[in-house]
């Protein structure tokens, strides 16, 4: 298990004392943590509707958490697919086309 998988676990077990076990599961179940660096977590959510949602209702409760383990001040950034270096619409740099491929003059 590497650095940053740990920190999130101890991350989630404080979050648990917070939040209820079908809000843990339901908003932090694919969720990991990209990066720390100083003190600032980026925190990375696949689904960008859960990202948004994380980011809207829970980045307080997060940053409280990080701020309890580490007994510093944090900047917590959730990050989710669009913003993903990894996707394969940012490695190439595409867009999505399709729906300009198709027009009535074809």
């Amino acid at each position: 298990m590497d650095i940053n998988t740990n920190i999130w676990m101890q991350v989630k077990a404080v979050l648990r004392t917070k939040l209820t076990s079908v809000s843990i599961n339901t908003w932090f179940n694919d969720t990991e943590l990209l990066s720390i660096a100083g003190n600032r977590a980026v925190i990375y959510s696949p689904v960008d509707y859960k990202r948004a949602t994380i980011e809207a209702k829970y980045t307080d409760k997060i940053r409280d958490s990080f701020n309890e383990l580490f007994a510093e001040e944090f900047e917590v950034v959730i990050v989710g697919q669009k913003d993903d270096p990894g996707s394969p619409a940012r490695e190439t740099g595409q867009k999505n086309t399709l729906l300009n491929d198709f027009t009535f003059e074809n």
